[in-house]
């Protein structure tokens, strides 16, 4: 996988995301197929906590990009809420109702990109690394609440 922020220092999210894509590629390959399969032909920007950044996704790669200017999805949230939907205190519904997700695409889309969390966190709890990837991302989530 390739990342155009290669020198984004580790507090980023995006940092956070190459680590734990490469993470499922490496601990559970066929999770990793289904997401770039469910993603395929796709270029996503996600913003959190103001940080912008791209995924190209291909049907057996998905690439971190700078943040296309005509996505077909776009996200926004912040860590916390992030952090509520890993640890199952939020659901994408109730992140959506309340403003704290918000999504910007097709219809269908939207669909591709519920199923395609959906895989990722099924796979994120199964990748080996994943406990010390998410102890640094709440670390860094609890330095940008304290900032606040």
């Amino acid at each position: 996988m390739r990342s155009s922020s290669a020198s984004a220092p580790e507090a980023s999210f995006a940092a956070f995301l190459a680590e734990s894509l490469a993470a499922l590629r490496r601990d559970g390959p066929w999770i990793f197929a289904r997401l770039c399969e469910r993603l395929a032909r796709r270029e996503l920007c996600i913003e959190v906590d103001g940080e912008a950044l791209g995924l190209r996704c291909e049907i057996h790669d998905i690439h971190l990009v700078e943040a296309p200017r005509s996505p077909d999805i776009l996200l926004r949230t912040d860590r916390r809420t992030i952090l509520d939907l890993v640890d199952a205190r939020s659901t994408l519904l109730e992140a959506l109702l309340e403003e704290r997700l918000v999504v910007l695409a097709r219809f269908e889309d939207v669909s591709t990109l519920h199923d395609a969390v959906q895989i990722y966190l099924h796979g994120a709890v199964r990748a080996r690394a994943f406990p010390a990837m998410l102890r640094r991302f709440r670390q860094s989530a609890a330095r940008a609440d304290g900032a606040a």
